[in-house]
């Protein structure tokens, strides 16, 4: 198992962190929402009520509803750089979302 920095690393490197919110959370989050972001990772998750007013689609996160949209939001991220929205990320879940 990656712990600790060996887990925040890797999210960073990776392309896309994709984060299924399922039946045991929905309709809130996991902890990996906001581990994602914390590493300066590309978070692309699925539908999470609880935050869609919180994290913008395209502005902080990368969030989809349905095999089409997953499908067109991993071509796009695949396609274009996403810096502006891992430091959003980062920044909003910094600001806002912390155990502070």
């Amino acid at each position: 198992p990656l712990r600790g920095q060996a887990y925040a690393a890797t999210l960073n490197r990776s392309r896309i962190n994709l984060n299924v919110i399922d039946d045991t959370c929905f309709p809130a989050a996991n902890m990996r929402f906001f581990e994602v972001p914390i590493a300066h990772g590309l978070h692309l998750h699925s539908a999470c009520p609880e935050w869609d007013t919180s994290y913008v689609d395209g502005q902080h996160v990368l969030s989809y509803a349905g095999t089409d949209e997953l499908l067109t939001k991993i071509d796009w991220a695949m396609t274009h750089p996403a810096d502006a929205i891992r430091r959003a990320g980062y920044d909003h879940t910094l600001r806002q979302h912390t155990y502070r």
